[in-house]
């Protein structure tokens, strides 16, 4: 694994400091599930970070009655040159403006999460600039780079919280979360940074000790 990730090894300890990977999100385990056989997939692992992460949601291809057609395989142009295509298309345009420049900011990988240059003899092109994704929002190098800002997110701290609370209640209901979010929203900044204080709060809310009698 230290030779996949192109780190060096010294007394049985492996030094990552001059490799550029930052979280989760740029561990072969995420490229690789959210990447394709042969290729990457800027959409996969776009849609990936922004619903898991950040909590947006997108509709469906199937929600909007498009027939997803996969740009074809071109052994002249790399994923990102056949992808930036298939994002032109009015149709697609609107969610994949967002999803897609999120997606590209990962191409320095292929699908097995291995860190590339090159592809099919072309230098591939990690930046991006992200509109309308709140903080995360300007002008990003790379995928490592894309980590650190929504590290410090305020939107990934609900996100967080959010899914803490469908995981902690069992429920995902419009309205219940809603409430929780309403909860949330009334914390300080250091209470939404930390996870014990989401949880007291939590427990001690009524989103937590009232439920609606079906």
């Amino acid at each position: 694994m230290a030779s996949f990730y192109g780190a060096t090894t010294a007394d049985k300890r492996v030094n990552l400091a001059g490799v550029r990977r930052r979280g989760i999100i740029n561990q072969a385990a995420f490229l690789a599930v959210h990447g394709n056989d042969t290729e990457s997939s800027p959409v996969k692992r776009g849609v990936s970070v922004l619903k898991k992460l950040m909590c947006l949601e997108f509709p469906s291809p199937t929600e909007l009655n498009i027939a997803v057609v996969p740009p074809p395989a071109d052994p002249n142009a790399t994923t990102r040159q056949r992808f930036a295509q298939h994002g032109s298309d009015p149709a697609c345009a609107g969610c994949h403006k967002t999803i897609d420049a999120v997606g590209f900011t990962f191409e320095g990988f292929d699908g097995m999460g291995g860190a590339r240059t090159q592809e099919n003899g072309k230098t591939v092109d990690t930046t991006s600039t992200l509109s309308d994704v709140g903080s995360i929002g300007g002008p990003l190098q790379d995928s490592a780079q894309l980590a650190e800002k929504i590290a410090e997110s305020p939107e990934l701290a609900e996100c967080f919280a959010l899914n803490f609370f469908r995981f902690a209640s069992a429920q995902s209901g419009e309205g219940t979360e809603k409430k929780f979010l309403e909860l949330y929203g009334g914390f300080d900044e250091s209470q939404r940074s930390n996870i014990k204080q989401v949880l007291f709060a939590f427990v001690q809310s009524d989103v937590f000790s009232r439920r609606r009698v079906r």
